[in-house]
């Protein structure tokens, strides 16, 4: 009798350990919403989880509508075995828009049988960003105090610095290649004598014992200006066979008028230079320069 118990009782523990995987394995689609409660605009998870005896697999379209909810994304399908079953999981992100209770599923999975398995419902609770008793949207969050470390603020000010730098140098090449472009540039014969003659008038050659240096200055300047205006050779000419070649030049009316006057204070500077002359009229001669230069660039503008 006790030999016949215990092998009924051993059927009887086969039995259930064959048939409870198979009661187990049942078939449920599971629906839930993470976090459960949302502010307008905030984005929720949605999730389906569909358990199904091992071997099945469940005809789910993973794309759904949902009221209320504005689906923006979804996850790629996670699918496993274990114990008996099979589960597949779909993960859905949504944004909500509408403050209120939103009632979500219940959503329909085919069966390989060719049933549809629903799944429960789910509820989301959607407030607004207003708090109660507000009348205008909070103002933005203040935002978060970031630490630089030192070695940040060090690499910043010597970037500073290296730009200050730069531009010092790019502006100081540049004053330097104006600078040097004003000196290069060839000056007319008339303003090359203008400023001959101001220097002349400012010079120490004006004082002490420079007398010979000073005519000597003051009759290159006209004559270098007679050659480089009219193409005459009056650097290499006497006072006499210049005034030959203005009193015989066909070009210019003005050299002719004022020709013996040019001669006379050309002569006044040759009797310094070469006879050891010495004039106290130095202030006035170059004034006589200056005026007879005035005439002749007056007298050919008035030509042209």
């Amino acid at each position: 009798m006790t030999k016949a118990f215990a092998m009924a009782l051993a059927s009887f523990i086969l039995f259930l350990s064959c048939a409870l995987p198979c009661f187990s394995a049942e078939r449920k689609a599971v629906l839930s919403c993470s976090p459960a409660s949302a502010e307008i605009g905030d984005i929720v998870n949605i999730v389906l989880e569909v358990t199904l005896p091992e071997g099945e697999s469940p005809d789910f379209s993973d794309d759904i509508s949902v009221k209320d909810l504005e689906i923006i994304g979804k996850k790629q399908p996670l699918f496993s075995d274990k114990d008996g079953v099979s589960v597949s999981v779909y993960q859905f992100e949504a944004q909500v828009w509408d403050e209120g209770r939103k009632e979500i599923g219940p959503l329909a999975v085919k069966l390989p049988s060719g049933g549809v398995l629903m799944s429960n419902k789910t509820t989301l609770d959607v407030k607004s960003v207003l708090g109660e008793g507000d009348t205008d949207i909070r103002d933005i969050k203040k935002n978060a105090d970031i630490a630089f470390p030192l070695w940040f603020y060090l690499a910043c000010a010597a970037a500073v610095m290296a730009v200050i730098a730069l531009i010092w140098f790019v502006v100081r090449m540049a004053a330097k290649k104006r600078s040097r472009l004003a000196e290069e540039r060839i000056l007319t014969p008339e303003e090359e004598a203008e400023e001959a003659l101001k220097r002349l008038s400012s010079s120490e050659l004006m004082e002490g014992a420079k007398i010979k240096e000073y005519y000597s200055e003051l009759s290159g300047i006209l004559k270098k200006y007679i050659e480089a205006r009219y193409s005459l050779s009056a650097m290499d000419s006497t006072t006499a066979e210049l005034y030959r070649l203005l009193r015989d030049s066909s070009g210019s009316t003005g050299l002719k008028e004022h020709a013996q006057a040019l001669k006379q204070l050309l002569g006044q500077c040759d009797m310094v230079k070469f006879a050891c002359f010495v004039p106290d009229t130095m202030k006035e001669d170059l004034d006589t320069a200056k005026d007879i230069y005035g005439k002749i660039k007056f007298d050919d503008s008035s030509e042209e």
